[in-house]
């Protein structure tokens, strides 16, 4: 009968990893994207205290782990499955490769509805993003805000000053009850290639806006990211 968790040959070995190596992983993975444990939590997504515990070497759940291994450009099942386990070289030299593939943008808070409208005037396409957050209350907040801003986003261009400032009122409640809920509101631009139907591929300015329990100086996004419209 074959052993379903440990498998060797002469040439490789096969088993699930342990909570050990499945932090230096991480760790190694984490490192080399320059994602802060926040970052990583959110683009996961995972709670935070979940991420802090499977770097520590301690066991969570595999859907968790699943989540974190596709948070870090891995293939889900690496932390839970019987596999090949590459050694900490060949994890080095991946997360190197996967490193390439991310660049860091200048990260700001926004506090106010003006500094929110300020922000989505000129960009082309947003990217909205935020922490697991427990409350449902709180969660439909959120997802009405995000559904606010991208109706926003439609009609920005054509609105006059006086327009502007009246959206940026309507924007500055929500801002503070976000705020109030220990949510920081932290955006990025970058340049994202575009492919349209039809045509050469172009450029865009993509906003990056996140809700983010702390505020960091940097955002990691992918430098492949593309937009279809």
């Amino acid at each position: 009968m074959t052993d379903t968790t440990t498998q060797t040959n002469s040439k490789a070995e096969y088993r699930r990893m342990t909570p050990q190596e499945v932090a230096v992983v991480i760790r190694t993975f984490r490192a080399a994207l320059k994602l802060t444990q926040e970052g990583l939590a959110e683009r996961a997504p995972v709670e935070l205290r979940t991420l802090q515990r499977a770097e520590a070497g301690q066991k969570v759940s595999d859907a968790m782990l699943r989540r974190i291994a596709a948070g870090l450009g891995l293939k889900e099942e690496v932390f839970t499955d019987v596999l090949e386990i590459p050694t900490l070289e060949e994890f080095e030299r991946l997360a190197e490769e996967e490193r390439k593939k991310y660049v860091t943008i200048a990260a700001q808070e926004l506090t106010t509805g003006d500094d929110l409208v300020g922000f989505l005037g000129g960009l082309h396409g947003i990217y909205p993003g935020h922490e697991p957050v427990d409350k449902e209350e709180l969660r439909q907040l959120i997802a009405g805000f995000f559904d606010e801003i991208s109706e926003i986003m439609l009609i920005l261009g054509d609105l006059s000053h006086r327009d502007r400032l009246g959206v940026a009122d309507n924007l500055s409640p929500t801002v503070k009850q976000l705020q109030s809920a220990g949510l920081h509101l932290v955006s990025g631009r970058h340049k994202a290639v575009v492919k349209a139907s039809e045509g050469q591929p172009m450029e865009w300015i993509v906003g990056h806006l996140h809700l983010l329990r702390k505020v960091p100086t940097e955002l990691t996004i992918r430098r492949d990211l593309k937009v279809s419209f």
